[in-house]
C-alpha cells in the first residue's frame, strides 16, 4: 500500500499533507490509533529519509515530550508542520 503512495510523489519525493498522514496511519500496526516512535521510523525509513531515528527523536521531543506516542490530531498536524519545516519531504 505505501508504494502507491511512494509512487503518488511524482518523482519529488514529497508528498501533499493527505498522502502523508495516510503514510503515517498506514505504519499504525497495531491499530491503535497512534503512532509510536518506532512506527514513525519504519514510516520516514520507507519514505526513504536518512537518519530516522534520529529526525523521531527531535520530532518526538518537541511535539510530544516525555511521550512515546503521537495520539491525537493535534499531535498529528503539528508532526506534518514539522514534517514541511525539517524534513523536507512535503509539497508547500
Amino acid at each position: 500500500m505505501v508504494v502507491v503512495w511512494l509512487n503518488q510523489g511524482k518523482g519529488s519525493g514529497k508528498f501533499t499533507r493527505g498522502e502523508f498522514r495516510d503514510i503515517l496511519r498506514s505504519f499504525d500496526t497495531d491499530g491503535d490509533g497512534r503512532i509510536s516512535k518506532k512506527e514513525l521510523e519504519q514510516a520516514l525509513r520507507r519514505v526513504g529519509l536518512r537518519f530516522p531515528s534520529l529526525k523521531v527523536w527531535k520530532a518526538m521531543r518537541q511535539i510530544s515530550p516525555g511521550d512515546d506516542y503521537i495520539r491525537s490530531e493535534r499531535e498529528y498536524e503539528e508532526l506534518i508542520q514539522y514534517a514541511q519545516k525539517h524534513w523536507g519531504i512535503l509539497r508547500a
